[in-house]
């Protein structure tokens, strides 16, 4: 089921149009917790692959990303890695690189 995840915020978009993103795989969890309207990357991305950003759709509790490569459709952005900015927003974090921010 797909969750509502509050009002969408107005933001600068032009931070992350046109920049990239690695596909990191998506897990049931990940898929579960998307904002509603979000379609399952595992079904359009490869893993590993680069994609580049579209648009950006940041709730209270989620983003959704657009990408050139598949227009219309939007992905949980806690499925892809940064590959040109550090925003939080789209870095995802593994159990090490998680554990050695907290040091």
């Amino acid at each position: 089921m797909r969750q509502n995840f509050g009002i969408e915020f107005e933001l600068d978009k032009s931070q992350f149009i046109g920049k990239h993103l690695k596909f990191m795989g998506c897990s049931e969890l990940q898929l579960i917790y998307s904002a509603s309207g979000a379609s399952n990357p595992n079904e359009f991305c490869i893993e590993g692959k680069d994609y580049e950003i579209e648009n950006v759709k940041m709730f209270s509790f989620s983003s959704l990303v657009s990408l050139k490569e598949f227009p219309g459709k939007y992905f949980n952005t806690s499925c892809f890695h940064s590959i040109d900015f550090g925003h939080y927003l789209f870095t995802s974090f593994d159990e090490e690189e998680e554990n050695l921010s907290h040091e």
